[in-house]
């Protein structure tokens, strides 16, 4: 059998589903279950606009992260250390492993 790799500008969802979905298939039959599922966080500003965030998927008991914008108004440092907000940002970057424990 003969293959062709060529770049593509035009089909990289398809591609990207493609190769998802046979890197999962792959794995499930030769490692086993791996529970894949995609997951999502937006980090929004105060009217609900997203700004950022998280595009990854848990599989195995693993977090993979495909994606991810912090915008720098929400990093750490770039507030007055006084800013409530800003001191719960700690506990926002554990979020996603919480999550990903229990999906």
């Amino acid at each position: 059998m003969n293959f062709t790799i060529r770049p593509t500008e035009s089909h990289h969802e398809s591609v990207h589903k493609t190769v998802l979905e046979s890197l999962i298939a792959f794995n499930d039959a030769n490692v086993g279950e791996s529970g894949y599922r995609p997951i999502a966080f937006a980090i929004e500003d105060e009217r609900g606009q997203m700004m950022g965030g998280l595009s990854a998927a848990t599989a195995y008991g693993w977090l993979f992260v495909e994606l991810l914008f912090v915008p720098e108004a929400a990093r750490p440092g770039r507030r007055h250390k006084a800013d409530p907000a800003r001191r719960s940002g700690s506990r926002r970057a554990r979020m996603p492993q919480r999550v990903a424990r229990h999906v």
